[in-house]
């Protein structure tokens, strides 16, 4: 078990490399804070798997074209094949000094103490916008604001080791998990197919939102959590509503988890369905509309998720 603390994607604007700045973090966190932490390169895997199907692609193509020439029938075009475009991102995670987190708790109660670090430097944070809110005496003006990384991490298994083999049962669904999505009225769990397509994640500490939202009571979650994951989990919500009533519609669900919500699109029999790697194309990168204004964007990269029971 780690904490993720930070993901980083390139910033070509502004002519920025996540690996570059990932590296940089680990150093920093090993240098200033004498922590573990480490760097895992999250769409690596993806990215070969990605060139060997073109490279199969391009192999049955040209064996198609020889047998075309020794036929006698001339080739007309070039090979093209829509391949999905993989960005780079890279993940830092940190351990425990001198220990090994064993399972899912010994994370969580060492998150309790990563979440109070003093923030690093503004480049390795998250800028966000948080809206002006008025609530009682104080207000709070609108603007850009940085997160701090150590505040925003959550817990994640070693995304090294298959999750299959650090779970003895990875399949078990936690009764906190089941308490809190008991009242979400898109809850992954009414799907009947075992797997679904993971299209965007959000995480507690990188939202804001006003106390007691008669939705957030709804869901289960209300005056229980922390203001913050409210938010995430309204807005996970409001984005499988929304893929719901878009045209063409979505069939899209939501999972609550400690410190994040889920959304997720579809329910298929496994992670090699056809319509699974259909819908992985389709909704990579989609762009969810008002007009011309754009107010998400899926995950570049969906993934297969089997859905815990």
């Amino acid at each position: 078990m780690a904490d993720l603390l930070q993901t980083f994607k390139d910033d070509r604007a502004n002519n920025i490399s996540a690996q570059a700045l990932a590296e940089e973090m680990v150093e920093l966190i090993r240098r200033d804070y004498k922590l573990p932490a480490y760097l895992y390169d999250r769409g690596r895997k993806q990215r070969v798997e990605e060139e060997a199907r073109v490279r199969e692609l391009r192999r049955q193509y040209d064996e198609m074209i020889k047998q075309m020439s020794g036929q006698g029938v001339e080739p007309v075009g070039r090979f093209r094949v829509k391949t999905i475009q993989i960005d780079e991102e890279f993940a830092v995670l940190v351990g425990k000094p001198n220990r090994h987190l064993k399972d899912m708790e010994a994370a969580r109660d060492y998150l309790n103490d990563v979440r109070k670090l003093k923030s690093p430097p503004e480049q390795y944070c998250q800028r966000v916008f948080a809206g002006a809110e008025d609530s009682g005496n104080q207000k709070v003006r609108s603007g850009f604001v940085y997160l701090n990384p150590f505040a925003m991490a959550m817990v994640a298994h070693n995304p090294s080791i298959s999750l299959e083999k650090k779970q003895a049962d990875p399949d078990k669904l936690d009764d906190f998990i089941k308490e809190i999505n008991s009242g979400e009225e898109y809850s992954v769990f009414k799907a009947k197919r075992p797997w679904t397509l993971m299209v965007k994640v959000y995480q507690g500490q990188a939202q804001y939102a006003p106390k007691n939202t008669s939705m957030l009571a709804k869901i289960g979650l209300g005056k229980k959590e922390p203001e913050l994951l409210n938010a995430s989990a309204a807005q996970a919500h409001s984005t499988a509503e929304f893929l719901r009533k878009m045209k063409p519609s979505y069939d899209a669900y939501v999972m609550h988890q400690r410190s994040y919500s889920i959304v997720t699109v579809g329910q298929f029999s496994d992670k090699d369905d056809p319509e699974l790697l259909a819908a992985q194309k389709t909704l990579a990168g989609l762009q969810l509309k008002t007009g011309v204004t754009v107010l998400e964007t899926l995950s570049a990269q969906p993934l297969p998720m089997k859905i815990p029971r």
